[in-house]
């Protein structure tokens, strides 16, 4: 099933309303007396039913019947395993028709039931993981709230170790890169989080919230070394450091801090010299330090990173994401080089955008 991204308007609906209609609909259509396997066996024909017609209005009733059917089923369950059942069931059906709203729904409800169910717990935490990643900066709190939740869950269940793919939903795009053990996602996840929240001055007290995003993300390298993004939210942890120190007056300690987060990706090169991810998150801090030099500087500063970007497809001649990267530079080049070296770089950034989307269309386009 192809990967999607949330829809931003569904997604900032509150589950609390999904659950008050979950509960409506159960207590307008229970009827004391009836299995409720006979429920879901008829949810799972209408379901088949609406996958099979080309008809939307059809399609558009069988999928109402098996909502309805299924809201039946879980009104009657007498156990709270069958409930569960029931409810990941529907997230499923929900993940077809694409209704956000009710999939957190079915999730926070099986959290309630059974707060040990990991399979929840992750899909829920990566909802609103994806909703924070893509800008819903009030999101953070949320994702660092609920990856503390899950990471006490983790140990005591012993599941830390437990694969990602295992636990993953193949209809939410893939938000880190790589696969992982549970632990050092969540730590990840967390760390992520405080570092957002204290770059967003979201929290009461900046330092505590770099100091624990640092601690976790150190973590992560312990338990993974080779974790590209762990080195990549390290480093911005020390330039936003930096930027603390800035506004306070600090600026030797904000100097040092920037050489920390180089320093921190160059070691992330040599842990994992065969990533591009490792080599363009280096460039691209690189690109943001040059882009903040005084005007004389930055027609300099960009001139010497041109052999770098190009090095870096040189090296990753089949990455797309490389290319990509280098299209970016070359957009940023375009701004600052005046018309005609403007148009120039302007004309390799659209033919390295070409190339990237050639060599992987559907992750680039």
């Amino acid at each position: 099933m192809a990967i999607r991204r949330l829809n931003k308007k569904v997604a900032f609906i509150g589950s609390a309303v999904v659950v008050l209609f979950l509960l409506a609909a159960i207590a307008v259509i229970l009827h004391i007396g009836q299995d409720p396997e006979e429920f879901i066996r008829d949810a799972e024909a209408a379901l088949q039913a609406a996958r099979e017609t080309t008809d939307e209005q059809v399609k558009e009733q069988n999928y109402k019947r098996a909502k309805q059917s299924f809201l039946s089923a879980y009104g009657r369950a007498t156990t709270d395993s069958l409930r569960e059942e029931v409810l990941f069931k529907m997230v499923d059906m929900y993940f077809e028709t694409e209704e956000w709203p009710f999939i957190l729904g079915c999730w926070d409800e099986i959290v309630k039931i059974n707060p040990k169910n990991a399979k929840a717990r992750y899909g829920r935490l990566k909802y609103f993981y994806i909703l924070a990643d893509m800008g819903n900066s009030g999101t953070w709190q949320e994702v660092h709230k609920q990856a503390t939740e899950f990471l006490k869950v983790a140990e005591d269940a012993g599941l830390l170790t437990e694969d990602t793919a295992h636990l993953d939903v193949s209809e939410m795009e893939q938000e880190v890169s790589g696969r992982h053990h549970l632990g050092p996602y969540l730590y990840l996840l967390r760390g992520r989080a405080a570092l957002e929240m204290a770059s967003l001055g979201t929290v009461t007290d900046k330092d505590e919230s770099l100091e624990q995003a640092v601690n976790d993300l150190q973590k992560v390298q312990e338990l993974e070394p080779n974790n590209i993004d762990a080195y990549w939210y390290l480093a911005r942890a020390a330039v936003t450091k930096g930027e603390i120190f800035a506004s306070r007056g600090n600026f030797e300690e904000r100097d040092k801090a920037t050489k920390q987060g180089l320093a921190i990706l160059e070691q992330a090169v040599k842990a994992a010299d065969d990533n591009p991810r490792a080599h363009i998150n280096l460039l691209f801090l690189k690109l943001e330090f040059a882009r903040g030099s005084s005007s004389k500087q930055l027609k300099e500063q960009f001139q010497s990173l041109e052999p770098e970007f190009l090095s870096l497809v040189e090296k990753f001649s089949s990455s797309a994401e490389a290319f990509a990267a280098v299209s970016k530079f070359y957009s940023a080049y375009s701004i600052f080089s005046g018309p005609r070296l403007g148009s120039n770089s302007l004309d390799k950034a659209i033919e390295a955008a070409e190339t990237a989307i050639r060599l992987d269309r559907q992750n680039v386009a």
